[in-house]
Order: C-alpha cells, then structure tokens, then sequence
C-alpha cells in the first residue's frame, strides 16, 4: 500500500482553520483507500504521473508500455477512483 508522503508532498497547507484541516484530512484518507485498493496496474501510472510529477512519456519508458496503455490506464484509475469516493459517500 502506498503511504501518505507518496500522495501528498506538500501536506495539508490548503487547508488553513482546524474545521477544514479534519475535512481535508478525512477527504486525503479516502483518496488514499480508492487509491490503495486499485491494482498496482492502474495505481502505478496515476500515483507516477500526479503525485510524483512524471511525465507520460517517463512513465511508458519506466514502465515499459507503450503510451497509448499508460493514458488509458491512468484514465481507468481515475473512474475507478471517482467511484470508489462515490460509493464511500453514499454510506455515510
């Protein structure tokens, strides 16, 4: 699973009264469940491409697929993504 430092090198600093600080921090740790239950084939590219900065051709060139997959791949993630917070809302 990856850890928070891999999803958020800059902290919580967007987030400046302690009221926001809990709903940011609850929103970073649901980000962090849909993220984590992904299969590695669709978490890798995305948390390559928007947490560590790379870009598409980094990633298809470290990963050794062609660009076409990693776009598609990083897309699925975000539906996934998209969701997993969906439903996770909705039992609340």
């Amino acid at each position: 699973m990856l850890n928070e430092g891999e999803f958020f090198a800059g902290g919580q600093s967007g987030c400046p009264d302690p009221l926001d600080k809990i709903i940011c921090g609850e929103s970073a740790a649901a980000l962090r469940k849909a993220v984590g239950a992904l299969p590695e084939a669709y978490s890798l590219p995305l948390v390559m491409r928007h947490y560590k900065g790379m870009s598409l051709q980094e990633i298809s060139n470290t990963l050794d697929l062609p660009l076409s997959t990693v776009k598609w791949r990083i897309h699925a993630a975000k539906i996934k993504i998209r969701e997993a917070l969906r439903k996770e809302g909705q039992n609340e």
